[in-house]
């Protein structure tokens, strides 16, 4: 097995199907609809007094919100220009839509971030918007900025807590490329 050089940039393309997609987001797919079928059941059975209907509608109800909000999991992850590049300069990934960099030394931590599940990179990022990527992506991603406007218009912003996904670049990533990268330009961090 031959040394990687680590002066030459590395592009990994995105490992993670729309069946790895849904799998993760099954649960919330679960509590969703089981949470909109019950209390629509309950309401209109304690206003009908009728619980068939109660519970016809709680069905009718709960697959519209669960293809409301999980319905473009297919589409979302399939993406085949969702990529990475491991380079001297720090890591810099990107859906087509958003673009990340986060320089070497920005890197803070490997954790599980706040509403994630599973385990990011996080420090200080540069976050670039493609205003022609994907609506509803540029929509999500700008509001989740505090200039919205600015960001649209495909102006960087700075993001202190970004967080970048290996797992998704890479099945077993500590020993993979991104590993022996971190390793060889963070070796303070528990890799």
């Amino acid at each position: 097995m031959t040394t990687p050089d680590f002066t030459a940039p590395v592009e990994l393309r995105s490992v993670v199907s729309s069946a790895d997609r849904t799998r993760r987001a099954l649960p919330l797919i679960i509590i969703t609809f089981v949470a909109a079928f019950v209390a629509t059941a309950v309401v209109t059975t304690y206003l009908v007094n009728a619980l068939w209907l109660g519970c016809i509608l709680g069905a009718v109800l709960g697959v519209i919100l669960c293809r409301m909000f999980f319905g473009n999991l297919k589409n979302a992850s399939d993406r085949g220009n969702q990529r990475m590049v491991l380079s001297p300069d720090g890591i810099r990934a990107t859906d087509g839509t958003l673009t990340t960099l986060m320089r070497w030394g920005d890197v803070r931590v490997i954790t599980t971030p706040k509403g994630a599940n599973r385990v990011g990179i996080v420090g200080d990022a540069m976050l670039t918007l493609n205003a022609k990527g994907d609506p509803k992506l540029v929509e999500r991603y700008s509001e989740m900025t505090e200039a919205p406007e600015t960001f649209r218009s495909g102006r960087p912003v700075h993001d202190k807590d970004g967080a970048l996904f290996p797992g998704d670049f890479e099945k077993s990533w500590r020993q993979g490329e991104i590993g022996s990268w971190l390793r060889h330009y963070r070796p303070d961090l528990d890799v």
